[in-house]
């Protein structure tokens, strides 16, 4: 399961001044499982990433932690 960036989903969504509830539906993805993913302590699937970074109108990989970040 790939990790993410999880403060930077929590960013962009407060930049589009969505609640953890409207992203969830927005999104499709559970609130809690939302919860889980900004607080960096869940991985999730690919999928989940790619409904995510649909829902905050950015590119999948933007969301996702790289061996660059993990250095």
């Amino acid at each position: 399961m790939p990790a993410v960036k999880g403060a930077e989903i929590r960013r962009r969504r407060q930049r589009l001044g969505l609640k953890l509830g409207e992203f969830a539906k927005v999104s499709g993805v559970g609130y809690k499982v939302l919860a889980n993913i900004e607080a960096c302590s869940r991985p999730t699937s690919i999928e989940v990433v790619y409904r995510l970074a649909h829902a905050l109108g950015a590119e999948a990989e933007d969301l996702l932690v790289n061996a660059a970040d993990a250095a």
